[in-house]
Parts: C-alpha cells; structure tokens; sequence
C-alpha cells in the first residue's frame, strides 16, 4: 500500500503524518506508519476491507475505506487533508521536522531548510553533519577516513574529478534536497571508495500544474548567489528545470615553517603565501518524466555547467642557514585564468512488472573540457636582500586536461515470497581522462620563451569497470537480512606521450557485503554488517607530471601504485522513544595497500610530495548520534566520533608506525520563537589525526543562523554566519629523520549571509474527486 499526503489548501507535502490501516467492525489497528519527509508512506497489509486514516496536529482527521487484494499492490495516489481552522484558532502548529532518518545502510540528511549553510555551496553543507570534515586540500574526510566517493543523484560523478573540492564548489546549497551518508555501501553500489559514498539528491519537485521556488543570496566579501527552480506537472508528465548563478570571492593565507637536517637545502624555510579566488559558475538542469503505461515510466535529463575562475596568488620564500642569517628570498606572483564546462545527460526506464518485479535502467554521459592557465613572475634575493635580475623567471604554465565518463546500468528487483526478495544488476563504466602541462620560461619580459622539457608532456587515462551482483533480502521473526555479492572486472591503462611510462593493469575482485539486524522490541534493534570495497588510484595518483605552483613544496604521481582495499565492520544499536532517537556504532576498518602522501627532501630547498602504497591502516571507533525534541519548538542532534587509528608500513627505506586517539563531535540545535522565527546553532570539533609522517591538528568552529517565513509562508528571509569566531585552521605537522615542517592554511571561513527564498505557482486540485485506482474519497469529517 502506498499514497503520498498534501496540505488540501497549499498542496505542501505533509511530513511525518500518522497513516494507520483499521479493522472496518472495532477499528482496531491493522498496519500503519508516518509519511517520510517527501510526504510519501509505504507498508504491507492482509488481504481485506480496511479503513485508512490520517492524522496530524492542526488537520482534521482523513477516513477512505480501502480494499486490499492479495498479489495486487493497492496505489492510493495523492490524498489531500483539510486544515482544521478551529485547531489552528487555539494553537500554533510550532513542530520543527527533524533532519534525519536512519535507514539499514545509510543516514539520510534533509539540508533543503539548513540555515546555517544559506547562500554557500554543497562544501558548506556537508561542514554542518557529524563525521564529516574537509581537509587542506578541499578533499572530504568521513570518519576520519579520506577516500570517500561523492555521488550526485546516486551517479558517481567526473566533474573536476580532480579534488572533491571543486565538484561540490559547483552546487549552491539551494539547489541540495538531501544528503545520504553511506557509512558502509552494500553490494548494490560500485566497490569503489573505500571511506563511504556520500550521496547528493538534487532538487526536483513533481508536484502537479505550475510551481517553482527562486532564491537570491548576498554574503560578505563579494559572495552572491541566485536562482530558480521550476516544475510543471500533469497526469503523465513531469517537466522540470533549474538555473544558478554563483560569484564568489575567497582568501587563504598559508604559513610553512620548515627545518632540514640533510645538509641539501638552507637550514630553515620560512614560506608565506597569500591567495584571493574568484570564481563564477552557471548551473543548469531540465528535463522530465513520463508515465508511458501504468507501469512504464521514461525520464530524461540534461545538465550544463560553466566555471570561469581567476586567482592572484603572492609568495615570499625566506631561506636562512643555520646561523639563521638570510641566505635567499624568492618572492613569487602567480595569476590564473580558469574556464571549464561540464555536459551531462542521461535517460532512466522503469517497469513495474507487478508479482513478477521491477526493470529499472540507467544509461548517462559526462563530458567535462577544462584550461587553466598560470602565469608566474618570479624575483630573487640575495643574503643583502638585493634583487639579482639575471635571476629573474617568468614561466607560464598551461594545464588543459579532457575527461569522458560513460556509465550503463540495468537493476532487477523481485518479491519471492512475502519475506524474501532477490536484486540483481550488472554496470558498466568507462573512464576516459587526459591531462596536459606545458610550461614556458623566460629571463625577462622581452625574451622568448623555451619550453621546458622536463615538466612539460601529456598523460592519458583510460580505465574500463564491468560489474554484476545479486542481494538476497529478507526476515525471519525479529531478523532481518541482507547478503550480497558483487564482481567487479578492471582494465585500466595510463600512459604518457613521450612514452616515458605505459602501464597497464587487468584483474578482478570479489566483493561481499552481509547485513544482519535483529528487532529487540518495537522501538529498538541491533544491526551487524560487514563489507569489502576498493580504492582504485586516480589519474592524478598516478601521473607522474610534475606540479610547481609552489617550487618549494612540489608535487607528483606515481604510475606504480596499486589499489587498496578495505574490509569494514559495523555493530549498531538504535532506539527510539518519544521525543529521543539515538544509535551508536562501534566500527572498524582494515586498509591494504593504503594510498598515502610522503614528502621527500631534494636539493635546492624543495620537498616533492609523493604517493606511495603504504602496509595497513587500522581504524576502530565509536559513532554516537543522539536526538533529542525537547518540545516542539526546540531540538537538538548531538553526534560523537571517537576512534583510534593506526597508520603503519616502510617507505623510502624506512619503517613506521604512527598511531592515536581522537574524536570529533558535532551539534546541531534549533529554537523556534514564536511568530519570530527559527535560530539555528552549529558547531563541531576535530581532534587530532595521524598521518604516516606526522599529524593534523585539531580544529573546531561555530555557525549560527536565523530563519523567518514571510508573505504567508511563501516566502523565506534568513541570515548566517558561518565559523563565528574565525577559528577555522588546518595545521599540519611533520617530523621525519631529515626533516621537520609545519604547515598552515588559513581559508575564508568566517561569512555573513543574507538569503531569500520565494515559493510560487498553482495547482490542480481534485477537491471531491475520487482518487485514482477506484477506491471513493469519503468525506473529511466521516
């Protein structure tokens, strides 16, 4: 049995609305459940004639007498209920929906009403949920864990699939429903990304005539956002659209501080470097869905990004000997120019086969073109800090870089009996990415430049992914299960156009998934998992291209490296009571073959950071979440990480073992003021974190926001400020037999926005007509 519930008056979807299945002689309960946060329910029920009700605070109850038939599915559509204007004259309907729902493989996030990320981007989203931090480099660390795989609308994603920085960068917050967290992937999901899989689900209305919602934004320091979503649907078709439009402008600052024991380099580096970006991105998405049959469905999507980004960047090099007397200053100015556009289109089919399953099928292209451009003019010092020109260097440095990404997909899904259900899927993914780097130097502006030979070349990186798996799922009494088995089959090659370096690889896994829970009473159960995933080297792991922008602290690939892999285990505990939700997991993670970053000391003062497979990372932790509705105007989801890690192998020779204990915790509060409105708290703090060679230090910050509905609920007006008390810093600290460093970047993480948003259109309305399926819509007050 399934239906959706709307406000009868505002055609508002109604979350976490009572749905309960009663006898017609004593009504006594039958089934029942709340509606998720779309406003849509779904439970099972004997054969039989049955009376559906519906109630929720400030509606008059709903009554529709219902006849259920076995092997049939009854579809109730969408049922609409009435305000009850005498309720709504004594009390105010003050309840604040909760954010999170936990489901047997992932937590689910509602960020759509988020305050305190208002007018940023999908970065500034995910900064707001437990167990998720980003690091120095814009990549997203979950549990601590770093090879995270970022998903958009449940489809990995190439765009600027270099950091995760800039794919989540190119997605406002406006424009995010929800967010899934997928501590623990089972079989159904590619092997890859071996920390989780986080899951954005755009925004896609399919309510019925014409509706939309558009959004502006201004933050401090030059941050504005806008946009409009539209939607217009019918009986068969649902037609959507969206446009953003972001410019922003953001600093960082980074400060190194390193001292060489190795006699190759100048005794200490005192680096600064200072960096304003600009950037400007247009986002577009349309398409729509149809109902070719009762049990065919067709949909099609297109989607456009466009980025032009700019970038001034200032660095001061101090080299003093052991003295600590000057020996050089090298002052660096850097400007870039950046364009990249970003296609994708894609078309899914699903068919309803009643008693004897579902197809459901995918097929999507992405096409992704990029140009940066890096301009450097260089000046050195000497030990008198006089300027020496016959040592001056400009150098323009050209990275255009062509990826494509094809993937299919076909899902099968089947009840066997009423207790057991068998999926089944095969995908294909194919990857195709080239990177280039040119780079041209010169003595002074009037001369011509050369090509540099040693840094300039090209690589290619073509890797093709056949996967199949099956889950059996099921319950026996108070368990539940879910067993899978997926194979994935890998080839992959990466090459450069010199030929300096052709590797290629062929090989195949397994990858089995388990899922065990067990009810110990209605509100309460205990879930047990195990999973087995991979984490393939990127294109950038792998090239062996030379990065300078930073000629002291430069960086590369290494075509050698190998995948690693990871096992994880799960044991959780969840219960619910009134006004409370809480679970606890106790995790851990064995990693092989770990992809780590080491830096190796050359000459001339420069460190070059390398990958390398390191031996095992062990991980073991704790995860506690715990929320809590005090009333209905204040809640509050307090969530801890505590967990040990192990990172321990040989590199370059040497052998080690580093380890600690840390923790993170997270809060998340509301408080709803009357008719004032909605003020919103958040704030988290990361301890420490082990690295082969050193550690992250911790860091922590607050946000805080406000939000208030305005022009009858149309409208909305909020206000943030992100990292209150400017504490925001990523710190990292090295120490290595020939060297140690400390390094610290500082980014713009303290912005004050103002945001509004606008909900507008109509809607067809039923009123007294019968809902679809035949089954009579009684009246409301039966």
């Amino acid at each position: 049995m399934v239906g959706a519930v709307y406000d009868r008056e505002s055609g508002d979807v109604l979350a976490f609305t009572n749905v309960t299945l009663l006898h017609n002689t004593d009504s006594s309960l039958v089934a029942g459940g709340t509606t998720t946060l779309e406003g849509s329910f779904s439970f099972d029920a004997p054969p039989g004639e049955y009376l559906l009700k519906i109630s929720f605070i400030g509606y008059r109850d709903y009554f529709q007498r219902v006849n259920v038939v076995e092997g049939k599915p009854l579809r109730l559509g969408d049922l609409e209920v009435r305000p009850d204007a005498q309720a709504l004259a004594v009390v105010e309907v003050q309840a604040l929906q909760s954010s999170f729902r936990n489901d047997i493989d992932k937590r689910v996030f509602n960020v759509e009403n988020s305050i305190t990320a208002a007018g940023g981007t999908a970065i500034d989203v995910l900064e707001t949920l437990p167990s998720i931090q980003i690091d120095e480099e814009g990549s997203v660390t979950m549990r601590g864990s770093g090879q995270v795989l970022i998903y958009i609308n449940g489809r990995p994603t190439n765009m600027s699939g270099d950091d995760s920085e800039s794919i989540l960068a190119q997605f406002p917050a406006s424009s995010i429903k929800d967010i899934e967290l997928i501590t623990n992937p089972s079989s159904r999901y590619d092997a890859a990304g071996v920390g989780g899989i986080i899951n954005i689900i755009l925004k896609k209305d399919e309510k019925r005539g014409f509706n939309g919602q558009t959004n502006l934004s201004v933050g401090t320091r030059h941050k504005y956002t806008t946009g409009v979503n539209l939607n217009y649907g019918t009986g068969k078709f649902n037609f959507f659209g969206t446009y953003n439009f972001q410019y922003r402008e953001r600093f960082r600052n980074q400060e190194t501080f390193r001292e060489s024991f190795d006699g190759l380099s100048s005794r200490f580096l005192d680096l600064r470097m200072n960096s304003t970006n600009t950037d400007r991105s247009h986002l577009a998405r349309g398409g729509f869905d149809v109902q070719l049959s009762e049990s065919i469905t067709f949909g099609t999507y297109l989607q456009a990004n466009i980025q032009n980004g700019s970038r001034d960047r200032l660095y001061n090099q101090l080299f003093r000997s052991v003295e600590e007397t000057t020996d050089s200053l090298i002052v660096r100015y850097m400007i870039e120019d950046a364009f990249e556009v970003n296609y994708e289109g894609g078309m899914t089919f699903d068919w309803d086969l009643r008693e004897k399953g579902k197809i459901m099928a995918s097929a999507s292209l992405a096409i992704e073109d990029e140009d940066e451009v890096e301009y450097y003019d260089q000046f050195l010092y000497n030990s008198n800090i006089s300027e020496t020109p016959q040592e001056r260097l400009l150098q323009t440095f050209d990275t255009p870089s062509l990826d494509y990404l094809i993937q299919a997909q076909i899902d099968y899904t089947r009840s066997l009996s009423e207790n057991l259900g068998l999926e089944i899927g095969v995908k294909s993914t194919t990857s195709l990415e080239t990177r280039s780097q040119i780079l041209t130097e010169s003595a002074s502006v009037d001369a011509e430049g050369t090509v540099n030979q040693f840094v300039s070349d090209s690589v290619g990186f073509d890797q093709y992914i056949n996967a199949a798996y099956f889950i059996l799922a099921g319950k026996v009494n108070r368990f539940g299960y879910q067993a899978g088995l997926r194979g994935e089959h890998t080839m992959n090659e990466i090459n450069t156009y010199d030929e300096s370096t052709a590797i290629s690889n062929d090989y195949f896994n397994l990858f089995p998934s388990a899922y065990i829970t067990y009810d110990l009473t209605e509100r309460s159960k205990l879930l047990v998992n195990y999973s087995r995933r991979i984490n393939r080297p990127r294109i950038w792991d792998l090239s062996p291209l030379l990065n300078i922008q930073d000629p002291t602290n430069q960086r590369t690939g290494n075509p050698n490296l190998r995948p690693e892999f990871t096992d994880s285990y799960e044991l959780g505990y969840s219960r619910e009571a009134v006004g409370y939700f809480f679970t606890g997991t106790l995790y851990h993670r064995r990693t092989t073959d770990l992809i780590t970053r080491i830096f190796v000391p050359q000459e001339n003062n420069v460190n070059v950071m390398i990958r390398e497979n390191a031996a095992i990372d062990l991980s073991t932790g704790l995860e506690l979440i715990n929320q809590f509705e005090f009333s209905n105007w204040f809640d509050a989801t307090l969530t801890g990480n505590l967990f040990h890690s192990q990172i321990k192998g040989e590199t370059q020779g040497r052998d080690y073992d580093n380890s600690n204990f840390t923790w993170n915790v997270s809060l998340l509060s509301n408080f709803k003021v009357g008719r004032i409105g909605t003020f919103q708290m958040q704030g988290n703090y990361r301890g420490p974190m082990v690295r082969p060679q050193g550690i992250i230090k911790p860091m922590y910050g607050i946000n805080m926001g406000f939000r208030k509905n305005i022009l009858r609920r149309k409208g909305t007006i909020s206000f943030n400020v992100t990292d209150v008390f400017d504490t925001r810093e990523f710190i990292v600290s090295i120490a290595d037999p020939t060297f140690t460093q400390d390094r610290r970047f500082k980014w713009e993480s303290r912005v004050a926005t103002i945001s509004f948003t606008y909900n507008f259109g109509s809607f067809n309305r039923r009123g007294d007509q019968d809902v679809p399926g035949g089954n009579g819509m009684m009246d409301d007050g039966f």
